[in-house]
């Protein structure tokens, strides 16, 4: 009688193994985040403290001699990093290695969602932090801080304030180095005054497109494919408040920022929903560009500032 083969299961190890990778993952996408996030010297000056301080305390039991070696090697971390800023070159590789991971993870199956009691365990929300943009510490992000990933935000001004102009800075910054980009022009179409604010304000010729629709059915049929879309304006596209809002839910890896019109006081024309369902809030008065929202305190930019040139 042959000896009976006991039957090897191999879902466990297959779980075990797609966990594994999801750990690694994240592990990365952390040390990316921290590589944006942390100014060089900052991170050097706390690696020299603590390499001094350890190597200190083996050789002697004196615990002020290690100290004291501690801030003699925070020191001259400092020194030698001081001055080493991270190029926009190198911004651009960490943050497209971040969506690398990020797009894995999802081909894992990590996916967020609130259960119906409304609660997310810590685990749950760490994980969800990583379906974010991270700006890191450049104009941008500072001035609106690390969105996520299906953000909202409105632009909005009294006209020849600066707002299409900002906007399509704004654009351009994304397409550089977040992904790709559709500027839909409805107020101006191609018409010559976009084609000179494009030569002068953008550098982006691969992930920046421009398309000249004028209604919510020609524009919800060609968002598709794009990370971020611009809508310039809401008043000329006629899009409601309720078709915005289906806009997003249909399109929730979608970043939209739409431009509104205001009246000569520097109300929204129409509805004041538009304002509250947004993530970012940005009011362009005399070529100054204001912001409050989730992501950032409130805080300032000029919008006729030309933009960084990533070499």
């Amino acid at each position: 009688m042959s000896e009976q083969i006991e039957e090897i299961d191999f879902t466990n190890q297959e779980t075990a193994s797609g966990q594994s990778e999801i750990n690694k993952l994240s592990s990365e996408i952390s040390q990316l985040e921290n590589m944006l996030k942390y100014p060089m010297g900052f991170k050097a000056v706390i690696a020299g403290s603590l390499l001094s301080y350890f190597a200190t305390k083996k050789l002697s039991k004196n615990n002020n001699m290690s100290i004291a070696a501690a801030l003699a090697g925070g020191y001259a971390a400092f020194n030698f990093t001081k001055g080493k800023i991270m190029s926009n070159e190198q911004k651009h590789s960490i943050n497209e290695q971040i969506q690398e991971r990020v797009k894995r993870l999802r081909s894992l199956g990590v996916e967020i969602k609130a259960e119906e009691t409304g609660i997310l365990g810590a685990q749950e929300i760490e994980n969800l932090d990583y379906d974010k943009y991270i700006f890191g510490d450049d104009q941008y992000g500072n001035f609106i801080g690390d969105p996520a990933v299906g953000f909202h935000g409105i632009v909005f001004g009294l006209p020849k304030g600066g707002k299409s102009i900002w906007s399509m800075q704004f654009a351009n910054y994304l397409a550089n180095h977040f992904g790709k980009v559709l500027y839909v022009a409805s107020e101006e179409g191609f018409k010559g005054t976009i084609s000179q604010k494009i030569k002068e304000w953008t550098d982006n010729r691969n992930n920046l497109d421009f398309g000249n629709f004028t209604g919510y059915e020609e524009i919800k049929n060609k968002v598709a494919g794009y990370d971020f879309v611009f809508i310039d304006s809401l008043d000329f596209a006629k899009i409601t408040v309720d078709e915005m809002e289906e806009l997003k839910a249909d399109n929730p890896d979608i970043s939209f920022m739409t431009i509104k019109q205001v009246t000569k006081d520097g109300k929204f024309r129409g509805s004041q929903e538009y304002a509250h369902n947004c993530d970012i809030i940005v009011e362009i008065i005399d070529g100054v560009a204001h912001q409050k929202g989730r992501y950032s305190p409130a805080s300032e930019m000029s919008v006729f500032d030309k933009p960084e040139v990533i070499e």
